[in-house]
């Protein structure tokens, strides 16, 4: 049983499906139900083919690797769970940049979730790769989906992207590599983030800069309008409930062709805003230098005690940025509550201490919320090897 989807599911394929669902849709909640009814959908393997029966469609899907039937497994459940009033689906992919969602609307050959990977290299915490549901409040929906892309990376990816590819490489078959991202870049199941801006993607010629442009009301309605599905089959009320959601949400095209640009400049033109609460990526994997070979290899797990900021590590400050350069390759920008956190690793301290010292510095962010993101901030810190252990005080006889 899967949470949100209304009745049963059954998979029988002896693991190896539900071993790659499992890293797909790490957050997605499901018990088993021994007595369970009649499946909505049904999963089996058959030799070497997978088929996928649901109870709405009179076709069974057909796919050969476990990977191509999870993804059209996904599309079902999330159909499934739409029978709910008012919600809605977009094709599209969406982000977290400053207190809320930019959505970039499925375009073919544009670039989308190659971009979504990319903006997820610089700390951005991915909200959906190719399926948004849509609350009628205009919230989008985390489906907890990990980004799929398709194999090879484009011939202009740079060498940055393709380091963290490999490194949160997930599932993959001869077509598609999904990635498995750490929790603080991908939006848990059934997280809700007001959409606050849409942004259709235009690949550009190579050399040109990337750079924002306004869209009149009417093209970013047609441009979500378009990418749209819903259960019940009512077009009206689906119009009705798009453009009174895409009314009020600004509108842009992004022309773009070189990755680390367009990166800089949605994140620029979308940061955090005065007084929203510091988002997990506090910390954010910069496009190292043009020479440079690509990020720093993870450490692995961060274990408990106290932590330094490593000696090793140079700091510079641009205006009212702050960049760490690792020495082990990659350079991270710090958002202000990163900088205090860096600040405060200038002796050895728990996650929980660091947490305590900056409630006094940001009295009006919940404790819970500080405690939270510093846990998350500095676990990125040690996985990008800009921390290292403080050894265990002994104590006297």
């Amino acid at each position: 049983m899967f949470e949100t989807v209304p009745g049963p599911v059954a998979i029988d394929d002896g693991g190896r499906f539900l071993a790659v669902l499992d890293r797909v849709a790490p957050t997605w909640p499901r018990h088993v139900d021994a007595a369970a009814a009649e499946p909505l959908i049904r999963v089996r393997r058959d030799g070497e083919v997978y088929r996928i029966e649901a109870a709405w469609n009179e076709r069974r899907t057909l796919k050969r690797s476990s990977v191509a039937a999870v993804c059209a497994f996904l599309v079902d459940l999330v159909y499934a769970s739409l029978d709910r009033p008012g919600l809605l689906c977009l094709h599209a992919a969406a982000v977290e940049i400053g207190d809320g969602l930019i959505v970039f609307p499925s375009t073919y050959r544009a670039g989308k979730t190659t971009l979504v990977a990319a903006l997820a290299a610089s700390g951005v915490r991915v909200h959906a790769d190719d399926l948004l549901p849509l609350t009628p409040d205009g919230e989008g929906v985390a489906i907890g989906v990990n980004p799929r892309l398709r194999r090879p990376l484009p011939e202009n990816a740079p060498p940055w992207l393709h380091a963290f590819v490999a490194r949160h490489a997930g599932p993959c078959d001869n077509r598609y590599q999904y990635l498995d991202l750490p929790s603080p870049l991908l939006a848990p199941y059934g997280l809700r983030k007001p959409v606050r801006a849409i942004v259709a993607l235009r690949r550009g010629a190579p050399g040109v800069d990337a750079r924002l442009q306004p869209l009149a009301a009417s093209e970013g309605a047609r441009h979500l309008i378009l990418q749209h599905f819903e259960r019940d089959g009512d077009s009206a009320k689906a119009l009705d409930r798009l453009l009174a959601i895409v009314r009020p949400i600004p509108s842009h095209v992004l022309d773009y062709n070189d990755l680390g640009d367009a990166v800089r400049l949605l994140k620029q033109t979308f940061g955090a805003r005065a007084g929203a609460r510091c988002p997990p990526s506090a910390i954010a994997v910069m496009p190292p230098s043009p020479n440079g070979d690509g990020l720093a290899a993870p450490k692995g797990p961060m274990p408990s005690g106290r932590f330094n900021r490593r000696g090793d590590v140079a700091l510079q400050t641009v205006s009212d940025a702050t960049f760490l350069a690792a020495p082990d390759g990659g350079i991270f920008e710090l958002n202000p509550v990163g900088r205090a956190v860096w600040e405060v690793l200038a002796e050895a301290s728990s996650p929980r201490q660091a947490a305590d010292l900056l409630a006094a510095a940001f009295p009006a962010i919940s404790q819970s919320a500080i405690r939270r993101d510093v846990a998350d901030l500095m676990r990125q810190m040690w996985t990008a090897g800009l921390l290292e252990k403080t050894a265990a005080r002994h104590r006297r006889a």
